[in-house]
């Protein structure tokens, strides 16, 4: 993954701060770092997902849209995620909203950069080997 001073490792952990401003998906959580600002280690002192609407930067990492999706169904509320920017990793979030499904939580597609998850709970499908 790189260092803590690493451009890739201060990229995420930007992500995530920013995700962790009001309207977002971490409100609440207590954040701390433990040596320098944005750099690693951080200390996190979590809040339950809350849900509602949460803004995403879509630019830099399709793994953090996909973490988003696949945490939503636990969230106190539906998720509506608005995606910002050039969507670059689109068939990655695909793959995400299509193995949820599988799983039991079904992601409606507003539009190509706007998505709504129910709360929900996955369950194992009943054939093992239709996993789109």
């Amino acid at each position: 993954m790189g260092t803590s001073s690493s451009p890739f490792v201060k990229t995420v952990i930007r992500l995530f701060i920013c995700a962790s401003e009001p309207g977002n998906l971490f409100i609440g959580c207590v954040i701390k770092y433990l040596n320098r600002e944005g750099c690693l280690p951080l200390q996190i002192q979590p809040n339950s997902l809350r849900g509602g609407l949460i803004t995403l930067s879509a630019e830099t990492s399709s793994q953090f849209v996909s973490s988003v999706l696949l945490s939503a169904p636990c969230a106190r509320e539906p998720v509506s995620l608005k995606l910002t920017g050039t969507i670059t990793s689109e068939p990655f979030i695909d793959m995400t909203v299509r193995m949820m499904a599988a799983f039991g939580v079904n992601v409606k597609y507003v539009n190509n950069d706007h998505y709504e998850i129910p709360r929900g709970v996955y369950k194992n499908p009943a054939v093992k080997n239709k996993l789109v």
